[in-house]
Protein backbone atom coordinates (compact mmCIF):
# COMPACT_ATOMS: atom_id res chain seq x y z
CA UNK A 1 0.00 0.00 0.00
CA UNK A 2 2.40 2.17 0.79
CA UNK A 3 4.55 2.00 -1.99
CA UNK A 4 1.34 1.89 -4.42
CA UNK A 5 1.22 5.72 -2.72
CA UNK A 6 4.35 6.36 -3.07
CA UNK A 7 4.33 5.86 -6.78
CA UNK A 8 1.06 7.81 -7.53
CA UNK A 9 2.78 10.87 -5.36
CA UNK A 10 5.97 10.48 -7.88
CA UNK A 11 3.88 10.13 -10.68
CA UNK A 12 1.74 13.52 -9.38
CA UNK A 13 5.21 15.59 -8.83
CA UNK A 14 6.30 14.48 -12.60
CA UNK A 15 3.18 15.47 -14.24
CA UNK A 16 3.55 18.94 -12.47
CA UNK A 17 7.35 19.39 -13.16
CA UNK A 18 7.21 18.53 -16.85
CA UNK A 19 4.54 20.89 -17.10
CA UNK A 20 6.11 23.57 -15.64
CA UNK A 21 8.85 22.87 -18.00
CA UNK A 22 6.25 22.92 -21.12
CA UNK A 23 5.03 26.02 -19.59
CA UNK A 24 7.93 27.05 -19.68
CA UNK A 25 9.43 26.54 -22.56
CA UNK A 26 6.21 27.41 -24.35
CA UNK A 27 6.51 31.15 -22.73
CA UNK A 28 9.79 31.91 -24.53
CA UNK A 29 9.59 35.27 -26.05
CA UNK A 30 11.60 36.53 -29.03
CA UNK A 31 13.20 40.30 -29.33
CA UNK A 32 15.22 40.94 -32.62
CA UNK A 33 15.82 43.43 -34.76
CA UNK A 34 18.29 45.08 -37.49
CA UNK A 35 21.07 47.77 -36.46
CA UNK A 36 22.53 50.09 -39.38
CA UNK A 37 24.57 52.98 -40.21
CA UNK A 38 23.11 56.21 -41.11
CA UNK A 39 24.09 54.60 -44.75
CA UNK A 40 21.49 51.82 -44.24
CA UNK A 41 24.83 49.88 -43.72
CA UNK A 42 25.02 46.91 -41.23
CA UNK A 43 26.66 47.22 -38.09
CA UNK A 44 28.10 44.24 -37.34
CA UNK A 45 29.23 43.07 -34.02
CA UNK A 46 27.31 45.75 -32.31
CA UNK A 47 26.94 45.29 -28.34
CA UNK A 48 23.16 44.30 -27.49
CA UNK A 49 21.95 44.60 -24.51
CA UNK A 50 18.72 43.90 -22.51
CA UNK A 51 18.42 45.25 -19.12
CA UNK A 52 15.80 44.85 -16.52
CA UNK A 53 13.65 47.36 -14.40
CA UNK A 54 17.17 48.27 -12.22
CA UNK A 55 19.26 48.61 -14.97
CA UNK A 56 21.19 45.41 -14.66
CA UNK A 57 21.97 43.60 -17.54
CA UNK A 58 20.27 40.03 -18.03
CA UNK A 59 20.89 39.17 -21.46
CA UNK A 60 23.28 40.44 -24.23
CA UNK A 61 24.45 39.67 -28.00
CA UNK A 62 25.93 40.71 -30.65
CA UNK A 63 24.89 41.52 -34.17
CA UNK A 64 25.77 39.30 -37.27
CA UNK A 65 26.90 40.17 -40.35
CA UNK A 66 23.19 41.24 -41.98
CA UNK A 67 23.02 43.94 -38.26
CA UNK A 68 20.56 41.33 -37.03
CA UNK A 69 19.86 40.19 -33.70
CA UNK A 70 17.79 37.29 -31.89
CA UNK A 71 17.36 37.26 -28.16
CA UNK A 72 15.17 34.63 -26.52
CA UNK A 73 14.14 34.74 -22.87
CA UNK A 74 11.13 33.48 -20.88
CA UNK A 75 11.49 35.67 -17.67
CA UNK A 76 8.56 37.65 -17.17
CA UNK A 77 9.25 41.69 -16.24
CA UNK A 78 9.87 45.17 -17.48
CA UNK A 79 13.23 45.48 -19.86
CA UNK A 80 15.01 48.08 -22.08
CA UNK A 81 16.71 47.59 -25.07
CA UNK A 82 20.66 48.56 -25.00
CA UNK A 83 22.61 48.91 -28.26
CA UNK A 84 26.31 50.28 -28.42
CA UNK A 85 28.79 50.43 -31.41
CA UNK A 86 32.05 52.06 -31.19
CA UNK A 87 31.91 55.62 -32.89
CA UNK A 88 27.98 55.85 -32.49
CA UNK A 89 24.87 56.45 -30.22
CA UNK A 90 24.05 54.71 -27.93
CA UNK A 91 20.53 53.70 -28.58
CA UNK A 92 17.42 52.95 -25.71
CA UNK A 93 14.45 52.14 -25.88
CA UNK A 94 11.60 53.10 -23.71
CA UNK A 95 10.51 50.37 -21.33
CA UNK A 96 8.55 47.39 -22.45
CA UNK A 97 7.13 43.93 -20.85
CA UNK A 98 8.28 40.90 -22.23
CA UNK A 99 6.67 39.81 -24.80
CA UNK A 100 7.68 38.87 -28.72
CA UNK A 101 8.90 42.20 -30.18
CA UNK A 102 10.92 43.17 -33.20
CA UNK A 103 12.47 46.05 -33.36
CA UNK A 104 12.56 46.31 -36.86
CA UNK A 105 15.26 48.46 -38.40
CA UNK A 106 17.35 50.52 -35.58
CA UNK A 107 19.82 53.08 -37.27
CA UNK A 108 22.59 54.61 -35.34
CA UNK A 109 23.65 57.70 -35.56
CA UNK A 110 27.42 59.10 -35.92
CA UNK A 111 28.93 60.63 -32.35
CA UNK A 112 29.64 63.84 -32.94
CA UNK A 113 32.67 63.43 -31.38
CA UNK A 114 34.09 60.64 -33.26
CA UNK A 115 33.54 61.60 -36.74
CA UNK A 116 37.21 60.52 -37.40
CA UNK A 117 36.81 57.07 -35.46
CA UNK A 118 34.31 56.18 -38.05
CA UNK A 119 36.06 57.47 -40.90
CA UNK A 120 38.78 55.18 -39.85
CA UNK A 121 36.34 52.49 -39.15
CA UNK A 122 35.47 52.52 -42.94
CA UNK A 123 39.37 51.96 -43.92
CA UNK A 124 40.34 49.42 -41.92
CA UNK A 125 39.12 46.29 -39.57
CA UNK A 126 38.24 47.77 -36.54
CA UNK A 127 35.98 44.78 -35.45
CA UNK A 128 36.74 41.45 -37.27
CA UNK A 129 34.63 38.55 -37.04
CA UNK A 130 34.92 34.93 -37.86
CA UNK A 131 32.76 32.06 -37.22
CA UNK A 132 33.94 31.30 -33.32
CA UNK A 133 35.59 34.90 -32.45
CA UNK A 134 35.76 38.78 -32.86
CA UNK A 135 38.71 40.20 -32.77
CA UNK A 136 38.50 44.39 -31.55
CA UNK A 137 41.37 46.13 -33.11
CA UNK A 138 42.30 48.78 -30.07
CA UNK A 139 45.19 50.23 -32.30
CA UNK A 140 42.95 51.18 -35.11
CA UNK A 141 40.76 52.34 -32.96
CA UNK A 142 41.17 56.89 -32.23
CA UNK A 143 38.86 56.84 -29.01
CA UNK A 144 40.59 53.90 -26.94
CA UNK A 145 43.40 55.98 -26.76
CA UNK A 146 43.72 57.72 -23.78
CA UNK A 147 42.28 56.07 -20.86
CA UNK A 148 43.08 52.23 -19.86
CA UNK A 149 42.65 48.71 -20.62
CA UNK A 150 39.56 48.06 -18.83
CA UNK A 151 37.85 51.02 -20.32
CA UNK A 152 39.02 49.96 -23.76
CA UNK A 153 37.52 46.23 -22.51
CA UNK A 154 34.14 47.78 -21.76
CA UNK A 155 33.99 48.66 -25.10
CA UNK A 156 34.40 45.56 -26.56
CA UNK A 157 31.97 44.03 -28.58
CA UNK A 158 30.22 41.08 -26.81
CA UNK A 159 32.02 41.99 -23.49
CA UNK A 160 29.71 43.53 -20.13
CA UNK A 161 32.04 44.54 -16.93
CA UNK A 162 28.95 45.39 -14.25
CA UNK A 163 29.71 47.52 -10.70
CA UNK A 164 31.31 44.21 -9.04
CA UNK A 165 33.97 44.15 -12.17
CA UNK A 166 32.50 40.93 -13.32
CA UNK A 167 33.46 40.05 -16.74
CA UNK A 168 30.81 38.34 -18.94
CA UNK A 169 31.10 37.27 -22.63
CA UNK A 170 26.97 37.67 -23.83
CA UNK A 171 25.17 37.89 -20.80
CA UNK A 172 27.40 34.97 -19.03
CA UNK A 173 29.76 35.65 -16.38
CA UNK A 174 32.85 33.33 -16.15
CA UNK A 175 35.01 34.92 -18.81
CA UNK A 176 38.59 33.62 -19.01
CA UNK A 177 40.97 36.36 -19.35
CA UNK A 178 44.24 35.40 -20.91
CA UNK A 179 46.82 38.39 -21.90
CA UNK A 180 49.24 37.70 -24.44
CA UNK A 181 47.96 34.25 -25.11
CA UNK A 182 48.85 32.71 -21.31
CA UNK A 183 46.05 32.26 -18.81
CA UNK A 184 45.61 34.43 -15.56
CA UNK A 185 44.37 32.74 -12.58
CA UNK A 186 43.21 36.68 -10.95
CA UNK A 187 40.51 37.35 -9.09
CA UNK A 188 37.84 39.84 -10.72
CA UNK A 189 39.21 42.61 -8.44
CA UNK A 190 42.25 41.67 -9.10
CA UNK A 191 42.03 41.66 -12.88
CA UNK A 192 40.25 45.13 -12.54
CA UNK A 193 43.25 46.46 -10.55
CA UNK A 194 45.81 45.10 -13.49
CA UNK A 195 43.84 46.59 -16.53
CA UNK A 196 43.14 50.11 -14.59
CA UNK A 197 47.05 50.24 -14.30
CA UNK A 198 47.63 49.22 -18.31
CA UNK A 199 47.52 52.16 -20.46
CA UNK A 200 45.16 51.59 -23.23
CA UNK A 201 47.73 52.32 -25.82
CA UNK A 202 49.67 49.20 -24.87
CA UNK A 203 46.68 47.84 -25.77
CA UNK A 204 47.06 45.59 -29.78
CA UNK A 205 43.72 43.90 -29.68
CA UNK A 206 41.17 42.01 -27.60
CA UNK A 207 39.71 38.41 -29.05
CA UNK A 208 36.12 37.08 -27.67
CA UNK A 209 36.33 33.73 -28.31
CA UNK A 210 32.82 31.65 -27.58
CA UNK A 211 34.26 28.13 -27.23
CA UNK A 212 37.82 28.27 -26.09
CA UNK A 213 40.29 25.35 -27.21
CA UNK A 214 40.40 22.52 -24.74
CA UNK A 215 43.89 22.92 -23.41
CA UNK A 216 42.49 25.87 -21.08
CA UNK A 217 40.66 25.15 -17.73
CA UNK A 218 37.32 25.23 -18.26
CA UNK A 219 36.74 27.57 -15.44
CA UNK A 220 36.13 29.65 -18.81
CA UNK A 221 32.70 28.53 -18.57
CA UNK A 222 31.21 31.64 -20.72
CA UNK A 223 34.69 31.69 -23.11
CA UNK A 224 37.68 33.32 -23.31
CA UNK A 225 39.12 37.25 -23.59
CA UNK A 226 42.53 37.68 -24.84
CA UNK A 227 44.08 41.01 -24.33
CA UNK A 228 47.25 41.39 -26.55
CA UNK A 229 49.81 43.91 -26.00
CA UNK A 230 52.09 46.08 -28.00
CA UNK A 231 54.59 44.54 -25.55
CA UNK A 232 54.54 42.29 -23.23
CA UNK A 233 55.02 44.00 -20.06
CA UNK A 234 52.90 43.52 -17.02
CA UNK A 235 54.86 45.18 -14.18
CA UNK A 236 54.83 48.10 -13.04
CA UNK A 237 52.05 50.33 -15.38
CA UNK A 238 52.48 53.87 -14.38
CA UNK A 239 54.28 53.49 -11.17
CA UNK A 240 50.58 52.82 -9.69
CA UNK A 241 50.54 48.86 -9.02
CA UNK A 242 53.27 46.43 -9.59
CA UNK A 243 52.05 43.14 -9.85
CA UNK A 244 53.64 39.79 -10.71
CA UNK A 245 51.87 36.80 -11.98
CA UNK A 246 52.71 33.46 -12.71
CA UNK A 247 50.69 31.90 -15.61
CA UNK A 248 50.48 28.07 -16.46
CA UNK A 249 49.87 24.91 -14.40
CA UNK A 250 49.47 26.56 -11.06
CA UNK A 251 49.16 30.09 -9.99
CA UNK A 252 50.65 32.32 -8.01
CA UNK A 253 50.51 36.15 -7.24
CA UNK A 254 52.03 38.86 -5.41
CA UNK A 255 50.67 42.46 -5.03
CA UNK A 256 52.00 45.45 -4.09
CA UNK A 257 49.79 48.81 -4.44
CA UNK A 258 51.42 51.98 -3.80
Amino acid sequence: MRLRLLSILLFVVTQIFIGDLVFSQNNVKVIKGKVYNENKQPLVAATIVLANANNKAVHQATTDQTGAFLISTNKEGTYTLNISFTGFKTFTSGPFKLSDKDFGNINLGVSSNNLDEVSVQAKQNLIELDANSITYNVSKSITAHGGNALDVLKRAPSVFVDNDNTISINGKPGAMILIDGKQSYLSNREIADLLKAMPSSNIKSIEIINTPSAKYDAAGTAGMINIKTMKSQLVGFNGSITTGVSYGETAKQNEDLS
